[in-house]
């Protein structure tokens, strides 16, 4: 893709992004789109298949932003792999908060509609693998789990921004933890390790938001009330 196609292509997504919270992705067409990112709608026809596909653009071009971000530290090839893929998905949570009201529709499209819309899986495989093999010959790794774990990840961060959506702390530190908790899980899956290896319950992620003081029921042991009759 030419640098000149990418910067439209990412004009048109920007343009997407305000006329779907603006109208809704039911409302929103892409004759508008097109209208307001300053292209011909033959145009956007010719490189988005829809409304969907814009969606999936979106989330890939901010999961290579966040990637091109990272890899600008020098020193991130040594970084152990929890480390890299937890900036991964740290970064690309911060590049999304400007647009969390898109982020909000998009998982609410997911769950309606039951397909996927966070983000072209397959091309965004190939930044999680390409984070994973950073510093590592491919045929070091001759594991059947192997060649799963990059499509494992994107499953991941995709729960990550789910949770995310629904953190009320403050800097969104209970995603932080989730992030930090998820990447040691996978990184020990690629090393072959014990899931839990390297982790404590002070690792364990919390609920997002604050728990009604009735929710404690459910927490004790069972039996617990049935003296109370």
């Amino acid at each position: 893709m030419s640098q000149r196609t990418e910067k439209m292509k990412r004009r048109i997504v920007e343009a997407a992004v305000e006329v779907f919270i603006e109208h809704g992705f039911e409302r929103a067409t892409l004759r508008e789109i097109a209208k307001n990112a300053e292209v011909t709608n033959d145009f956007l026809g010719r490189h988005f298949a829809g409304k969907l596909d814009l969606i999936n653009t979106y989330f890939y071009f901010r999961l290579g932003d966040a990637l091109e971000l990272i890899s600008a530290d020098e020193a991130f090839s040594d970084y152990p792999l929890n480390d890299r893929l937890a900036a991964l998905m740290q970064s690309y949570q911060v590049l999304l908060r400007p647009d969390r009201e898109f982020v909000d529709q998009s998982l609410s499209l997911s769950m309606r509609s039951a397909v996927m819309t966070m983000g072209a899986p397959e091309c965004m495989e190939r930044i999680f693998d390409e984070v994973i093999r950073v510093d590592l010959d491919v045929a070091e790794r001759p594991h059947p789990f192997h060649h799963l774990v990059p499509s494992w990840c994107v499953l991941a961060n995709q729960l990550v921004i789910a949770y995310w959506m629904n953190d009320c702390s403050e800097d969104y530190h209970k995603t932080a933890r989730l992030t930090r908790f998820i990447a040691k899980l996978l990184a020990n899956i690629w090393n072959e390790k014990p899931f839990f290896e390297g982790l404590d319950q002070e690792d364990l992620p919390e609920f997002p938001f604050q728990m009604p003081p009735w929710a404690i029921l459910f927490s004790q042991p069972a039996g617990w009330g049935s003296s109370m009759s």
